[in-house]
């Protein structure tokens, strides 16, 4: 209960029913010798995998409008567990494959959909936020401490702007090893998606190393509105796969000469970090 699902810059929770599959696998290679009376198997390439049933929505801004047409780019999809800070999250930059419906004898219209990774598996993570976040203002998000881990992988992040009016809004991640105790929160080295100015799903992939601040205990996301008035939606879903022990997401202000009459609301935005080793 209470789960949360966006798939490219859609917020889809409501028009969602069941989630049919959130997988990752491996092929496997049959290198069977000669001498062997049984089969020999390495494991081959790595896939992601989410699927979803649904019911049909033509409303604006709902499913049908997210999935009518089926974009040859890639997209990403992404489950929070609960709308909660820190919550379970699953994210997956890929392919969306179909988009089918199926009426009921009852006459219901059911939905069909799914999404298959493109280069990399399902990621798990951590949310930055409460489900999706609405900001009047620049806002910094509240720290989240991921403790110790690995640094080697580096960082991959995803962002979701479900909407935007105004000029543009830039979403980034910043670090801290003590939840700026002592040590300010500062940008994550790749950790800044592109700036958004509508419905938006970016992501930021940075290999290793994962920071230029060295390995830290806490991150944090942040957003640049740019703009003289304008209202923001946005969730970003930032996986960590380096170590951080406090991670916060947070609003920060670039704007034009007309600052003082810069508005940023964000309806919906989110930030999930996922940490892997």
């Amino acid at each position: 209960m209470g789960a949360n699902a966006y798939v490219q810059g859609y917020d889809l929770t409501n028009d969602i029913g069941q989630i049919d599959a959130l997988e990752n696998g491996r092929g496997l290679l049959d290198v069977s010798g000669l001498d062997k009376s049984g089969h020999e198997r390495l494991h081959g390439l790595q896939s992601g995998r989410m699927a979803f049933t649904g019911f049909f929505n033509d409303a604006a801004l709902q499913e049908h409008v997210a999935l009518k047409l089926i974009p040859t780019t890639d997209v990403i999809g992404t489950v929070f567990k609960t709308a909660a800070l820190t919550a379970v999250a699953a994210g997956l930059t890929g392919k969306r494959t179909n988009y089918g419906m199926t009426r009921g004898a009852d006459g219901s219209l059911g939905t069909t959909f799914e999404l298959q990774g493109n280069g990399e598996q399902l990621q798990y993570g951590l949310a930055l936020t409460a489900g999706k976040r609405t900001d009047t203002t620049a806002t910094n998000g509240t720290g989240v401490d991921f403790g110790t881990g690995s640094t080697t992988f580096g960082l991959v992040a995803y962002l979701h702007v479900f909407a935007f009016t105004g000029t543009s809004v830039t979403v980034t991640i910043q670090e801290s090893s003590d939840n700026a105790v002592g040590d300010p929160y500062a940008a994550v080295t790749g950790g800044a998606f592109t700036a958004a100015t509508g419905i938006f799903w970016p992501r930021s992939f940075p290999q290793s190393p994962p920071r230029s601040r060295g390995a830290k205990s806490c991150a944090r996301s942040a957003t640049s509105p740019l703009a003289s008035t304008g209202r923001c939606s946005r969730r970003s879903d930032p996986r960590t796969r380096g170590r951080f022990g406090w991670a916060n997401r947070r609003s920060s202000r670039t704007s034009s000469p007309t600052r003082s009459g810069y508005t940023c609301s964000s309806t919906g935005s989110a930030v999930t970090c996922w940490a892997r080793s």
